[in-house]
């Protein structure tokens, strides 16, 4: 029997924004590992609002803003645009691991320069694109991108439109100046795309929603319900209780199938769940199926970061370990035996 099934690919305005599958015959905590992999654990590439005083340094460089919205906040908004990941042709990216144990990522030096620029500004020229109150919409599609190609790159390949309102991501507004036609609010902003994990900041988590329901055995939904109203009518009966009448009976019924139908679950023969049905919802970072691939190479990356930071006798059980693991014993306070490793 396959451990994967039964694949769902949901869509929007021809947009594939989520995919739900089938996990069969899987323990729980493979289940959880999966869930938070493939929020936590994918790379994908933002704009960094860190501060540093030296501005070449920074990822998101604002030459200009006299917006409503000051410096920090237009900088952290910036950072929550999601930059589509998939294109191999604009970026590459490696990962090492480093002594401390940590996995970083970067660019591979075939990765082109890219520079995303925002240079709008309400003056005269935008009066036809002025709504009522005589402001103008900043949005993902007013970036322009500088590369090493010669060839002119639209915002569409690194910006995806909202699946439900095909509209660009909404970033600031501009006022109009009423005393000169050519004033009005400007900005003027350079941003270095840059790699990071979800685990790392949230920022970088490439799903919307990610999660997994455990499957209701409908086998045995009347049978436990039966063994329910047995134990209760024999409680009933002990108190001096008649049994519980037809109309109580089905007022039973309904309050199970509302509270506890769902506690009723898939289990294997030791009697843990191992039937979860996931949900993975994508934000516009990657395509659904590329972060469910993605989210299981990275889990087997880090199992094999910790396999390889153990060294097995051939002749005992016994082990040796590096710097990148650090292994304790359970404080003594604790009445359970056993060990902590990190």
């Amino acid at each position: 029997m396959n451990t994967l099934d039964e694949f769902n690919t949901i869509t929007k305005n021809g947009h594939h924004y989520k995919t739900e599958f089938l996990l069969k015959n899987t323990p729980v905590y493979i289940a959880n590992s999966l869930r938070r992999s493939f929020s936590s654990m994918v790379p994908t590439i933002t704009f960094d609002d860190t501060y540093y005083d030296d501005i070449q340094s920074r990822s998101i460089r604002i030459h200009k803003n006299t917006s409503a919205l000051h410096n920090e906040f237009l900088s952290h908004r910036l950072s929550y645009i999601p930059i589509k990941s998939e294109k191999t042709k604009y970026f590459k990216i490696e990962s090492l691991q480093e002594l401390s144990g940590d996995r970083t990522f970067k660019f591979s030096k075939t990765t082109p320069s890219l520079i995303f620029k925002l240079n709008k500004k309400n003056n005269k020229d935008m009066i036809s694109h002025r709504d009522k109150l005589g402001l103008i919409n900043v949005k993902t599609s007013d970036f322009i991108i500088e590369s090493d190609y010669s060839e002119e790159i639209n915002f569409s390949e690194f910006f995806q439109e909202d699946v439900f309102t095909k509209d660009n991501i909404l970033l600031n507004k501009l006022k109009q100046d009423l005393s000169n036609e050519d004033g009005g609010e400007e900005l003027q902003i350079d941003c270095i795309p840059v790699i990071g994990t979800g685990k790392m900041n949230s920022r970088n988590d490439p799903t919307g929603t990610v999660t997994y329901e455990m499957l209701v055995d409908e086998s045995r939904v009347d049978s436990v319900f039966e063994q329910k109203k047995k134990y209760l009518n024999s409680e009933r009966v002990q108190k001096g209780l008649p049994e519980f009448s037809p109309e109580e009976e089905r007022q039973l019924k309904t309050s199970y199938n509302l509270l506890d139908k769902d506690r009723v679950i898939q289990t294997d023969i030791h009697g843990n769940p191992n039937m979860f049905k996931f949900s993975v919802e994508s934000i516009g970072f990657m395509n659904p199926n590329k972060i469910i691939n993605n989210g299981l190479s990275m889990l087997v990356i880090s199992l094999k970061d910790i396999q390889n930071s153990f060294t097995y006798s051939k002749t005992s059980y016994d082990f040796e370990y590096n710097d990148k693991i650090e292994i304790n014993t359970l404080d003594s306070t604790n009445v359970n035996e056993g060990y902590i490793i990190k």
